[in-house]
């Protein structure tokens, strides 16, 4: 499948596609939310929109989890390359190292600085409330992007990845793999809103198959060397475990990493989340199982460049398509269509 370059202009009309329809969208608060199907922004931008006449430069702060995830580094230069098409512009990112703390404190700093506009990867669904309302009090336009918190209609627009998708993708699979029974090991990150949908979708699959059984979970993990420790403590404990569902890529390759020294990559079968060139390098060694690839790059691309349709439509959501939360589908990837998918 040779993947195609998803313009601002074409998100939008698969926005209003999906309304007409009444196909995949839902209604909501706040201007509800529309889901797209999977694309990616490959190598190649989309020209800047006509603005009209000369503005006053914008300046724009991107507030990031962590730059130590591939995935949102990738985040950063799609961002930053968009910004770059337009002249006398700015885009500064910070990294709040998953620390709710320094993300409030860089909140508060961007407000001092009076930017313009902020893209925030909110760090805690409850804890990143508070940055939110700063924002907004502030005045600032306030865009989600990755992950949602629990005031999430008080942002101006967001656009992230179907999580929960992602988590019934990766599970189902997993869950298919292993005949449909036996006993699995999950990771969790309940502060965590994305990751909070991953596991509904995860839950959701497993009730389709009630002969699995979730034997050890491990929730709030912070590096990566604790969800190696956790998989190798859980082999330990038993055996028998065939399954290893990890919220993310990362959480995966350290799963793999403690089944390798173990000894049982033919027995246990791990399946993560992103669509990383690490892991899909893995799925091709026949280490791990599959993942449900989310597009870092269409989503900063398209997060861009709809938040300069937004700020020069006079900050209305009918600029964007009339869609407050925009959410883009993931994409099951495992040994069949691997060499297939480009991944961003």
């Amino acid at each position: 499948m040779k993947k195609k370059v998803l313009s601002v202009f074409l998100l939008i009309a698969m926005v209003f596609s999906l309304v007409a329809c009444g196909g995949g969208g839902s209604s909501s608060g706040g201007g509800g939310t529309s889901s797209t199907p999977p694309a990616s922004g490959g190598n190649q931008q989309a020209a800047p929109p006509a603005s009209g006449g000369s503005r006053d430069p914008i300046k724009i702060a991107h507030i990031t989890k962590t730059l130590t995830n591939p995935f949102f580094v990738k985040i950063k230069d799609a961002i930053e390359g968009v910004v770059k098409q337009y002249p006398g512009d700015e885009v500064i990112t910070y990294d709040a190292n998953n620390d709710i703390n320094k993300e409030i404190s860089i909140v508060e700093d961007c407000i001092a600085q009076k930017f313009d506009a902020v893209i925030l990867a909110p760090i805690d669904y409850e804890g990143s409330a508070v940055s939110v309302n700063k924002l907004k009090e502030a005045g600032i336009v306030c865009v989600l992007i990755d992950s949602g918190v629990s005031n999430i209609d008080d942002c101006d627009f967001s656009v992230m990845s179907d999580n929960v998708g992602a988590g019934y993708l990766s599970m189902k699979g997993l869950a298919e793999a292993i005949g449909g029974k036996g006993k699995i090991v999950v990771s969790a990150a309940s502060t965590s809103a994305p990751v909070r949908d991953r596991m509904a979708g995860r839950d959701k699959a497993l009730a389709e198959y009630p002969d699995i059984e979730i034997v050890n979970v491990q929730d709030g993990a912070t590096s990566v060397d604790l969800w190696m420790n956790f998989m190798a403590n859980s082999i330990q404990k038993d055996p028998d475990i065939v399954g290893g569902w990890g919220l993310n890529d990362p959480t995966a390759q350290m799963f793999i990493a403690a089944i390798e020294t173990a000894g049982k990559l033919d027995q246990i079968f791990v399946v993560g989340i992103d669509g990383s060139s690490e892991s899909c390098d893995l799925i091709r060694q026949g280490k791990q199982l599959g993942t449900a690839a989310q597009f870092p790059v269409t989503m900063a691309r398209s997060t861009a460049e709809l938040l300069y349709d937004y700020i020069t439509g006079g900050k209305s959501i009918a600029a964007i398509g009339g869609q407050q939360h925009i959410k883009i589908e993931t994409m099951w990837v495992d040994k069949n269509n691997v060499d297939n998918f480009g991944e961003e």
